[in-house]
């Protein structure tokens, strides 16, 4: 080896070493009362985006995500996503605000991630963020519905959300409780 090299090697090392010990003396602020630093921020961005990106690509999509799976997400997002992430004219629960990081409003999630992306996130939630692994409560079609409604979502207006709820709001007809035949967490 040359010199060049050793030393790169061990600058590298000097830094590792460094970042050990920065968090293992708990340099690293978990408070989630103070927001994270841009630079935390950014990489746990485009870590989740990469790892979706890369984990969803063996997903495969139902032919059609059709005007019944609309509705059907529709009543599922009402009845279990509203409260953190907020719709045309529904602000979030102010308990979401609490979160670090706060939950994203999701009218534009269809133009960062496809469908087949959409549906690996619900599915396999993401650490983190207080997003929930939804696989093991909802099975494939409860979850296909959701990604469904949220590649609607970016053409509903505040008026024909709430025209939504009024005629289809109502008990989320996917459950809440576990279901023996969820298996979208087998997926990648």
């Amino acid at each position: 080896m040359n010199r060049t090299s050793l030393l790169l090697g061990g600058a590298a090392a000097l830094v590792g070493l460094g970042v050990f010990v920065w968090l293992a003396f708990g340099g690293f602020d978990v408070a989630a009362s103070r927001p994270h630093s841009r630079l935390t921020y950014g990489v746990i961005h485009a870590v989740l985006v990469r790892t979706v990106q890369a984990r969803s690509a063996d997903v495969a999509a139902p032919p059609t995500l059709g005007p019944e799976r609309i509705i059907a997400g529709f009543r599922q997002y009402n009845a279990e996503c509203v409260r953190c992430h907020g719709a045309p004219g529904v602000a979030r629960d102010t308990w979401a605000d609490w979160m670090n990081p706060s939950p994203p409003y999701l009218m534009d999630a269809s133009q960062h991630f496809d469908a087949r992306q959409l549906f690996w996130l619900v599915c396999h939630g993401a650490k983190m963020t207080g997003m929930p692994a939804w696989g093991s409560h909802r099975t494939d079609n409860d979850i296909w519905d959701l990604v469904a409604f949220l590649r609607a979502l970016p053409y509903v207006p505040p008026s024909g959300y709430a025209a939504l709820r009024r005629a289809y709001a109502g008990p989320d007809p996917a459950g809440g409780a576990a279901r023996p035949d969820a298996h979208c967490l087998s997926q990648p």
